[in-house]
């Protein structure tokens, strides 16, 4: 005899269990999708975040080239939207 279980689709619950139970299964599956989508999110911003870091960063390299005594201001620009940057992260994780 087989210990396979027939799953159906609706949402991948056993037509066997007590509704009780699939009630619980599919709120704990919404769950988890809210909370993969929050994750992804997370991360997206945290990615663009990133990138327009590494582009600031890479642009306040060639005003130092170019323009050695305008470094310092560049750096304070390039520092504050880091910590922008971050506080945006931070608080995409205390809205969950």
């Amino acid at each position: 005899m087989s210990n396979l279980t027939l799953f159906h689709s609706n949402g991948g619950v056993p037509d066997r269990l007590p509704k009780s139970t699939t009630r619980a299964l599919q709120q704990v599956r919404r769950t988890a999708l809210v909370t993969a989508a929050r994750v992804e999110a997370a991360a997206f911003v945290t990615h663009i975040g990133l990138q327009e870091i590494e582009m600031l960063s890479m642009q306040e390299a060639l005003l130092a080239q170019r323009c050695p005594h305008a470094v310092v201001r560049a750096q304070a620009l390039v520092d504050q939207f880091t910590a922008t940057t971050v506080t945006e992260v931070a608080r995409m994780r205390c809205r969950s």
